[in-house]
């Protein structure tokens, strides 16, 4: 009885164990299909997401393929009006370059003939200097003959002044010695009375018949203030005035052949107007 119950023991503790081991076993499957339940769903809401996330991303895709296309137009746009831009610039830098080359090239000939004309001048001034200097030379040697001539002539006229002094210097003192002497004669003469004796026998000369022309008339074609048409000229005095009135006599012939040409000028223009 003693081994029955053993046995009895034994076979519910193991019948209780199998019940155990199901009930646990039980609820293992229980668990395992709630965990692959919530595995389905959790893989189906990836798949769902992983949709709608390659949906966006065709959608970004399509987009990025509009805003590129569109990125290219608009480059390829810009790129035109760029180049075109930059062949209107080029175009008129190019103008711009050409009429700089222009007006550089007039500015050369321009400073090319102010060269040769500074050039002539410069020749031609070298030419009157050369001539002024000539002139220049001739007038200080005829100045220096006129200042010898004119000390020369001064001296002969100091000479003769004196001379003249003299000659008067002794006629006064001859004078004043027959005035102071007793000959009645020299009173006589210094009164008038001897010139009043021998004049005695002439007579007064007839008047002066006038002229056959008037009295603002004048025949006679000269220089004189009494009988000549044109007033005397005068008479330089110093090396200035003589040089300045030659100058004058050389410049009046050249005036006098352009009035003649331009008298003889104007009956032809007038023949052409007409």
């Amino acid at each position: 009885q003693g081994c029955c119950y053993c046995c009895s023991d034994a076979g519910s503790s193991m019948v209780l164990n199998f019940q155990s081991l199901a009930r646990e076993t039980a609820n293992l499957q229980q668990h395992h299909r709630d965990v692959l339940r919530q595995a389905n769903l959790r893989v189906k809401c990836a798949h769902e997401k992983a949709e709608s996330v390659s949906s966006a991303v065709g959608q970004l895709e399509l987009n990025h393929r509009d805003q590129l296309g569109s990125a290219h137009a608009l480059a390829d746009r810009r790129l035109e009006l760029t180049q075109a831009r930059y062949v209107r610039m080029v175009e008129e830098v190019e103008a711009r370059t050409r009429v700089l080359r222009e007006e550089r090239q007039q500015m050369e000939e321009h400073a090319q003939s102010a060269r040769q004309e500074g050039e002539r001048l410069r020749h031609e001034e070298e030419g009157t200097r050369r001539q002024l200097e000539e002139r220049l030379a001739a007038v200080d040697a005829q100045e220096e003959k006129t200042l010898q001539s004119a000390g020369n002539e001064a001296s002969t006229v100091t000479a003769r002044s004196d001379k003249g002094a003299q000659d008067f210097h002794g006629r006064l003192k001859g004078d004043c010695h027959r005035a102071w002497s007793s000959d009645d004669t020299w009173r006589d003469a210094l009164e008038g009375a001897r010139s009043a004796r021998r004049d005695r026998h002439f007579r007064p000369a007839p008047l002066v018949k006038q002229l056959p022309f008037g009295q603002g008339e004048w025949p006679f074609d000269g220089f004189g203030t009494h009988f000549g048409r044109q007033v005397a000229k005068p008479q330089p005095q110093g090396f200035r005035q003589e040089t300045a009135l030659r100058l004058l006599q050389k410049k009046q012939p050249q005036q006098q052949q352009q009035q003649q040409r331009q008298q003889r000028q104007q009956p032809q223009q007038v023949l052409h107007m007409h």
